[in-house]
């Protein structure tokens, strides 16, 4: 209950995001509810905005602009190799390609359950949902990245 409370205050973030680099705000707030080691995400862009089409076969068309990272700088030590676990999925949207997050665990799991696949996607469709917004207002991806 509290990490699908986590995930919810996380969405309320996304909705205040002005440029890229608030979006790690967002992923610490995932990660106290998802319990990742770090997390990153890359943006795409093409023609100066936000996004790239999407393409049938899967290739993305424009380039990468930014990407954003978050780590949890309070666990530090050596991490066993064979306890690590990468998740990694598109944040895409109706007609562009707006990025891929991944996320490292490295509490030994070897999958995401049915639930944490759930929550990421509430997050993940929020994150495309907001890269939209700031698309279509037509803001230079230049002027999305901060100071």
């Amino acid at each position: 209950k509290s990490i699908e409370q986590t995930i919810k205050e996380a969405e309320l973030l996304v909705a205040d995001v002005a440029n890229l680099s608030d979006f790690e705000v967002c992923l610490r707030k995932v990660a106290e509810g998802m319990q990742f080691q770090e997390a990153s995400i890359t943006f795409y862009g093409e023609k100066g905005r936000l996004g790239s089409n999407n393409n049938e076969n899967g290739v993305i068309d424009g380039i990468v602009y930014k990407t954003v990272s978050w780590r949890d700088g309070s666990k530090k030590g050596y991490f066993s190799r064979d306890k690590e676990f990468t998740a990694e999925f598109t944040l895409s949207g109706r007609n562009y390609d707006y990025g891929k997050i991944k996320y490292l665990f490295v509490d030994g799991r070897s999958e995401l359950s049915v639930q944490d696949e759930v929550l990421l996607e509430r997050v993940h469709d929020s994150f495309a949902a907001q890269a939209a917004k700031l698309r279509k207002i037509k803001i230079p991806i230049k002027d999305l990245e901060s100071i």
